[in-house]
């Protein structure tokens, strides 16, 4: 990564001195702490998938959600910061400790355990309006969050989910998906995407799309006729990549 030089800083500091007028700032030595970064590179970094997931989510659940949102173990500093920003009506379910009073500061409420998934077995059946998941859904049983070992711990989890969407519900989930289904343990799995729409039938498919961290591309979708249309070069681009999938289900169960 190139920096400022020691000469370029030094060049600015020697300008800013001639200019300045303002006994308040006055440049002192003993105060100097040279930042010789930040000239040469963008405004934050957008350069992989983890960039664009919580905005494509946040903005979903903004566009159909009108009542309580449920979370489950999704990252408090990406996906639910982009949620608190328009709303507080929150139910965060997490299996780590929350660093901030959620309750106080942004009137959601927390519903911490370590076995998420005796937590949503406590929630009433077709109850949940509005559900969301991101990067969990590939690593709970894993022992990483000291967790049980639970090799079907990812299929009982979308059970629950299916089980306590209400009906016209919508799911947002978010996981890592590529060609060969595998395992790091204990860092994650990774999906064939036709697994997850396999095993959360009867959920309807909305939308899926993949991020490459600048935008977003739609793989399949819904048209206005409710007709599900298919990007098949993007589809096949899957195949050939490890990458993140974003997916919108909505329960089709009667009331």
């Amino acid at each position: 990564m190139k920096k400022m030089s020691i000469f370029e800083y030094m060049e600015d500091r020697s300008r800013y001195e001639q200019l300045n007028s303002d006994e308040r700032f006055v440049v002192d030595t003993e105060n100097d702490w040279p930042i010789l970064t930040d000239k040469y590179v963008d405004n934050g970094s957008a350069s992989d998938e983890f960039f664009i997931y919580p905005i494509w989510t946040a903005r979903k659940i903004r566009q159909n959600s009108n009542g309580i949102h449920y979370d489950v173990c999704s990252p408090i500093d990406t996906m639910i910061a982009n949620l608190l920003g328009f709303r507080g009506d929150l139910v965060l379910i997490t299996n780590t400790w929350v660093p901030i009073n959620f309750e106080r500061q942004f009137s959601s409420k927390i519903r911490s355990n370590i076995d998420i998934l005796n937590e949503l077995n406590k929630i009433e059946s077709a109850s949940v309006d509005s559900l969301s998941s991101c990067n969990f859904l590939d690593k709970i049983g894993l022992g990483r969050y000291g967790e049980q070992i639970d090799a079907d711990a990812w299929l009982k989890l979308l059970h629950e989910f299916k089980r306590i969407l209400a009906p016209k519900g919508r799911l947002y989930l978010v996981t890592k998906v590529s060609e060969v289904e595998k395992i790091v343990f204990n860092r994650f799995r990774t999906f064939h995407y036709n697994t997850i729409l396999e095993e959360l039938a009867p959920l309807s498919l909305v939308e899926m799309s993949i991020g490459d961290g600048k935008s977003y591309r739609k793989c399949i979708w819904r048209d206005e006729h409710q007709q599900i249309i298919k990007d098949e070069n993007t589809l096949r681009w899957i195949e050939k990549a490890d990458t993140i999938a974003m997916f919108e289900f909505q329960s089709e169960r009667m009331v």
